[in-house]
């Protein structure tokens, strides 16, 4: 490659990543659902450096304490993170 950053790649926003403040570890396979069909959900984010933002999105797991939740954002290396339940509300079917 010539100098050029190619947008592209999987790391070409890698200055904008953030951790998000409360994410939890992955639960063990063994106790998570698989959600079928995915759950409409508004999450609460807290990111380490932007701070806290409310997304809507969609669980696609659960346990009986955390949900994984679908985050496609530039922050965010990768498109999903497990939640406290507490942290996610379902969303209004009918709004």
């Amino acid at each position: 490659m010539t100098g050029q950053q190619d947008s592209g790649s999987w790391d070409s926003n890698a200055d904008r990543w953030q951790a998000i403040l409360n994410e939890l570890e992955v639960p063990p396979r063994s106790a998570q659902k698989d959600a079928q069909p995915p759950v409409s959900v508004q999450a609460q984010i807290r990111w380490a450096r932007d701070g806290a933002e409310t997304i809507d999105t969609v669980v696609n797991a659960w346990t009986s304490r955390a949900v994984l939740v679908e985050i496609v954002d530039a922050r965010r290396r990768i498109h999903g993170a497990w939640l406290a339940a507490a942290d996610v509300r379902r969303r209004d079917p009918t709004a």
